[in-house]
């Protein structure tokens, strides 16, 4: 980490809001990760979507953003996730009945799928 040069009023937080590398956090400046989405996610959230759509469309979107906010967050290294069931991965859980599954690197998170809590995983 390295310090904030103008603690806390500074340009860091203003770059983080329009797509930059930090974030100003406290005193402190952050380095975000890249979030890359694999296809078997992107096919998980579509499944999940036309799931929900099917009785109440304005739901499913209301979940789908919700997911994806949850999941952009994820560039922030500090952001809370917990170790998964499968050795090398993270899970978070992004709504009561979903968990996302990742990878982290010390530069990249890459979320691998969407899962309902009911699902048998692994």
């Amino acid at each position: 980490m390295e310090i904030c040069p103008s603690r806390h009023d500074c340009a860091y937080q203003d770059k983080a809001i329009k797509g930059g590398t930090s974030a100003c956090i406290g005193s402190r400046v952050t380095r975000l990760l890249a979030v890359s989405r694999f296809e078997p996610y992107r096919l998980d959230l579509q499944d999940v979507h036309g799931y929900i759509e099917q009785d109440n469309a304005d739901a499913a979107m209301v979940l789908l953003l919700h997911i994806e906010d949850q999941v952009d967050s994820l560039a922030d290294p500090n952001f809370p996730r917990r170790k998964g069931r499968i050795p090398g991965t993270l899970e978070l859980v992004v709504h009561p009945n979903y968990i996302v599954v990742l990878q982290q690197t010390d530069t990249t998170v890459t979320v691998l799928n969407l899962l309902h809590v009911a699902r048998q995983y692994p």
